[in-house]
């Protein structure tokens, strides 16, 4: 079997290499293995596809509830609440000595409670949120 590497053409070569001396000078049972060299390899090691199964799809479509999305998920805030933000990050930062502390983060920790997420709770959003719309309409 012979393997053709891509790339640069082959070298003649007066030297027999390693393997082909071992051939001629061994009997048809003895095959010298050849030693594997530490030259780099020209061709890119490519990888077989990947195979989806019922449980990657799961995953995938289920994430862990600590997972942070993929991209990044703008939306729009007021003026009264982007200071808010900073305010609560700084507050942070230097009342608890808590470094890493972010805006997303906060916004997470407010927003990802169950009780924030009932019924109920949703209920008590109308109010707010029409008088929100409201405003929008009239400017």
């Amino acid at each position: 079997m012979k393997l053709e590497r891509k790339g640069k053409p082959p070298v003649a070569n007066d030297t027999p290499s390693p393997v082909s001396q071992a051939q001629e000078h061994s009997s048809p049972s003895q095959v010298a293995i050849p030693q594997p060299t530490k030259q780099p390899s020209t061709k890119p090691i490519s990888q077989p596809p990947k195979k989806f199964t019922k449980q990657t799809i799961k995953q995938s479509t289920e994430p862990d509830n600590n997972e942070l999305v993929e991209r990044p998920k703008g939306f729009y805030i007021t003026h009264r609440l982007d200071q808010r933000l900073n305010s609560a990050v700084e507050y942070l930062q230097i009342k608890h000595g808590i470094k890493k502390v972010d805006r997303s983060l906060i916004v997470n920790a407010i927003l990802d409670t169950d009780e924030r997420w009932t019924e109920e709770a949703m209920d008590l959003l109308v109010a707010p949120i029409i008088s929100i719309l409201t405003s929008r309409l009239i400017k």
